[in-house]
């Protein structure tokens, strides 16, 4: 992506602004339910809320449609479970891609707005869940709503109601850049209606370039699979030992980056009986040990280690509780018992409906690039360690203690800042108390400056003591702190969107702008002040003498937490769910490290320069790690 054009998205983004206008309603094609142009299946044709309306599924039997924009209105019945919603490229009768609303899970649930691709006539709902495929927001019942769809190449974004903002960005549709017919489609059950649908194509659509697909850390990628069978034919004491059971035939088939087996995609079913197949790896160990094996599997599973049977589990939609649905994703754990040499891991895995998958993870993998390396790791003696910083006079380490959102209250005296050495050694680990849910450090002289939940807490190093509070105007969720070269502090508050600022003893809410996207982590850097927030995972910049607000580059979906600054104008950064990244002065992104499937964050970490060491608070995990991590240019 173009400097300008991020800059151009960016602010679109930030400013609330949809990136394509409205054309002239001219250049829309629309096409009446009563129409002869559309193929009806169990539908009815109805007058509701004072239009003429339909009810059920039908198909545009004169378009493809490649790129451009679907527009339709829909009304939901209060009270009423409907899942409303349009068909588009569809290039058969099983492969489509589809987008609909889930009346019934509005607002409460972040899934009340689903985008699903269909393969072999499996709508796989349950393997498209989270960032990209589901949202959260309202659906009003009894009144007519407009649903606007717009579509370029692979990717596309989701309207609903407000135009000048997407609610949902697919980065990739699960059939890459196709193209095919157009429908809409609900129960004809008098829950859900449509009306006034049009479309119209066009390749003239500005989307920014999907995020970078990368590999996520332990997946196992490499699977054969065997034939379709009817899941009846497994004799369930016996399983892979069932009598007469053909023998496998067995074929590679491709994962997903992030380690998904889309079955669905490579197998198809005959009729709803539910249906299994075999799928096999070879792990290959140089002695024996135990592998912590995340699983996510839809519908059911059953975990073979060189014949042996270890695990089994049932994933099934409303099968652990009414509520239940079954999405596919890492939520099982099995130990792996591996003998030096070749292991072969088997699964034979159920599907009934909602999508037919599996994935397996080596939940002790991290990705580290080239030359980025472990130093060294503290036993599990913190409490929720959220943010380090490095005292170069002393040559110690601070790291704050949160504590947590309940254990404060059921242990009181658990917050309060710890000291490390360099090499990993804890000091003292109640170096300092007496600070609410302490966050965000830094150190300014003979002062380090603890971001509490009420005020910025001042504490005399030499004195390792606090020596004042100064509160914060109406504070909501004050979180990171950064200083300039002048010693004026900044503080960034997430919930509240705003940025105080501390000077010559006086606290004062210097920023505030919805555009910043709830900010989390801060630092100065060249006369500006970098922030990186919860939302949207982009960095912004906002001038520290006129205040002038910029975005500056994404890093894709994450929570950005620590921000340090780097004497060539780039900066380190930290996704919260466990990647550091490196951004070069000029918005060139490298990640460095990712530790996201093994569950430790890197929360507001630390840069010793001296010995190019990344020191990382885990969070949830209660550690302090670091990694030594050279910067010179590898490009």
């Amino acid at each position: 992506m173009t400097t300008a054009y991020r800059l151009v998205f960016w602010f679109c983004l930030l400013a609330g602004i949809g990136l394509a206008a409205d054309p002239p309603e001219a250049s829309f094609e629309s096409v009446e339910f009563a129409s002869d142009r559309w193929e009806k299946s169990g539908a009815t044709l109805a007058e509701h809320l004072g239009r003429p309306s339909l009810c059920g599924t039908a198909t545009l039997k004169d378009v493809v449609f490649e790129n451009g924009v679907i527009e339709v209105d829909i009304a939901c019945v209060p009270g009423r479970r409907g899942y409303p919603g349009v068909v588009f490229r569809i290039q058969s009768e099983g492969e489509n891609e589809r987008f609909y609303i889930r009346p019934h899970r509005a607002p409460f649930y972040n899934d009340a707005f689903q985008y699903a691709a269909t393969f072999n006539s499996e709508t796989c709902w349950q393997l498209y869940n989270g960032p990209g495929a589901t949202a959260a927001g309202a659906i009003p019942a009894g009144q007519w709503n407009r649903l606007r769809l717009e579509v370029k190449g692979e990717q596309a974004r989701v309207f609903f109601n407000d135009m000048s903002r997407p609610l949902l960005v697919i980065p990739r549709l699960g059939h890459g850049a196709s193209k095919g017919a157009l429908g809409v489609t609900t129960f004809n059950d008098g829950a859900s209606y449509f009306s006034n649908f049009r479309y119209r194509a066009d390749d003239t659509l500005v989307f920014p370039p999907a995020p970078a697909v990368t590999e996520r850390p332990g997946a196992i990628t490499r699977w054969d699979v065997s034939q379709v069978y009817q899941a009846s034919q497994f004799d369930s004491d016996l399983l892979l030992a069932t009598p007469d059971l053909p023998q496998p035939e067995w074929r590679p088939v491709a994962a997903e980056p992030d380690g998904t087996v889309n079955l669905s995609r490579a197998c198809r079913r005959d009729g709803a009986a539910p249906a299994a197949v075999l799928a096999r790896t070879t792990l290959r160990a140089a002695a024996s040990r135990t592998m912590k094996l995340g699983l996510g599997y839809s519908d059911a599973v059953y975990v073979f280690l060189n014949g042996r049977l270890l695990f089994s589990g049932n994933s099934a939609y409303t099968s652990r509780d009414p509520s239940f649905l079954g999405i596919l994703g890492p939520f099982d754990t099995v130990y792996l018992p591996l003998s030096a040499g070749d292991n072969v891991l088997t699964l034979l895995v159920v599907e009934a409906m909602g999508g037919w998958g599996f994935l397996c993870l080596d939940q002790d993998a991290v990705f580290s690039a080239p030359g980025v390396a472990a130093a060294w790791a503290t036993p599990r003696r913190f409490v929720t360690p959220e943010s380090a910083v490095w005292d170069a006079a002393r040559g110690v380490l601070y790291v704050s203690n949160y504590s947590g959102y309940t254990r404060a209250v059921m242990q009181p005296g658990l917050e309060f800042i710890s000291t490390v050495s360099a090499d990993g050694r804890i000091l003292e680990r109640v170096w300092v108390d007496g600070i609410k849910n302490p966050t965000g450090l830094v150190v300014v002289g003979d002062r380090l400056w603890a971001v509490g939940r009420q005020a910025l807490v001042e504490v005399d190093i030499p004195g390792r003591a606090i020596v004042a509070r100064h509160p914060f105007p109406q504070p909501v969720f004050p979180n990171d702190v950064a200083a300039d070269a002048s010693g004026r502090l900044y503080i960034s508050d997430s919930v509240k969107n705003a940025i105080y600022r501390f000077a010559d003893g006086r606290m004062e809410e210097w920023f505030a702008d919805p555009r910043l996207g709830r900010p989390n982590g801060l630092c100065v850097a060249g006369g500006r002040l970098v922030v990186g927030g919860v939302a949207g995972g982009g960095l912004l910049t906002v001038d520290l003498e006129t205040k002038e607000l910029r975005p500056w580059v994404t890093l894709g979906e994450g929570v950005i937490d620590g921000l340090c600054a780097l004497p060539d104008g780039g900066l380190l950064v930290s996704h919260n769910e466990g990647r550091l990244y490196r951004v070069r002065p000029d918005g060139a992104v490298e990640r460095l490290l990712d530790a996201t499937t093994t569950g430790w964050n890197i929360a507001d970490f630390a840069y010793v320069p001296e010995r190019r060491l990344v020191v990382i608070p885990t969070f949830a995990d209660d550690r302090v790690v670091a990694y030594t991590v050279p910067l010179e240019d590898r490009r």
